[in-house]
């Protein structure tokens, strides 16, 4: 998203960054994208914690959800801190102030949450949240139903939230509706929802149509892009373990739910460096082959085994019915998926086109 020199001024003073004077375009247009994602943490920190306060004085003491939300917004912040610091550790970005911002709230707000009592399975997406903001410097959403400036803007913000906040994939596609339809009012000259209610017709359609095509497409982009920033993760533990884990297996969900093309990867295995390639919306992930094991021993269902005993209309509906006379000629389930470059998205496995199929004879 492109950031005008003045928001980028206002950026850099709220989140008390620095940016040395000789950093190239892409350098700086990394270390914006995680300041937004700092600034952003912040400003929630600050919220969850005024509401965590607010909660125990009216509740005199009982269950916080709200200093939950408060002590892991705090670890991610101050995750986003140090990667902002190792991003900038050759191009002179710095850092200062983490706990300043959050001063304004009671210190014993923050002490009450700090400690033991945090759930064990709260984490620190430190892998996703990388993911994610090298993401929100590329494509997103394609380029033949056009999303306005506002709302690029709070689809990159949305996604950015999401993780840090460990929000559902429900609760970000709805924030990224609603933030793009507050940035189209704003732009509007809308300041208020009685505004809004008094406006020409015309005005009200746009900012309520603000997100081309709506929570359905909303939806798809955050899971596919949470799911994805969740792969990148896995892959780069498996290659910080390297000694072991010697690879992994693509898991599928087989039913007939699941598509060709994840059917026809099920069971394939690669390399631990090698990002898996999901489609949009797929609900595939990874199984670690350790070192030592032998892939397709591990407990995983059998693709082609399982295909076979589906009934022929379940057949259908996962292949098609050219590929299913393909495979019933005898073309191997695994040659239906083939990877598909896309410059303007990214690469991805899709079902092999009927006349690429391979012919058998």
């Amino acid at each position: 998203m492109a950031v005008t020199p003045a928001e980028r001024v206002r950026i850099l003073q709220a989140g008390r960054v620095t940016i040395g004077r000789h950093v190239n375009s892409v350098t700086a247009a990394a270390v914006e994208a995680y300041v937004r994602a700092w600034v952003s943490t912040r400003d929630d920190l600050v919220a969850a914690a005024a509401a965590a306060h607010e909660h125990a004085v009216r509740t005199g003491g009982q269950r916080n959800p709200a200093a939950y939300r408060t002590a892991r917004l705090q670890r991610v912040l101050d995750q986003l801190t140090v990667e902002l610091q190792r991003v900038g550790a050759v191009v002179g970005v710095s850092v200062t102030g983490v706990v300043a911002p959050v001063m304004d709230v009671p210190l014993q707000v923050l002490d009450a949450v700090a400690g033991p009592r945090l759930y064990t399975f709260d984490r620190v997406p430190a892998g996703e949240l990388r993911a994610i903001v090298r993401r929100s410097q590329e494509q997103i959403a394609s380029r033949y139903l056009v999303l306005s400036v506002e709302a690029e803007a709070a689809l990159r913000d949305g996604l950015l939230k999401g993780v840090t906040r460990g929000a559902s994939v429900a609760d970000t596609a709805r924030g990224i509706v609603r933030g793009a339809q507050i940035g189209t009012a704003q732009r509007l000259g809308i300041g208020s929802a009685a505004e809004l209610d008094a406006a020409p017709a015309a005005i009200v359609d746009e900012v309520r149509t603000a997100f081309a095509g709506g929570m359905q497409r909303a939806l798809v982009l955050a899971r596919t892009e949470l799911i994805d920033a969740s792969r990148v993760a896995t892959t780069a533990s498996y290659l910080a373990a390297s000694g072991v884990v010697a690879g992994w297996e693509w898991m599928a969900t087989l039913d007939p739910r699941t598509c060709g093309a994840c059917w026809a990867m099920h069971g394939e295995v690669f390399a631990p460096d090698v990002h898996q390639e999901g489609h949009q919306q797929c609900r595939c992930t990874q199984s670690p082959v350790l070192v030592g094991e032998e892939p397709g021993t591990l407990g995983l269902q059998d693709r082609d085994s399982t295909f076979a005993r589906l009934p022929e209309a379940q057949q259908r509906q996962v292949l098609g019915p050219a590929r299913l006379a393909a495979y019933k000629d005898g073309v191997p389930l695994r040659a239906m998926a083939q990877r598909r470059d896309n410059a303007r998205w990214r690469a991805s496995r899709v079902l092999t086109p009927v006349k690429d199929l391979p012919s058998v004879g």
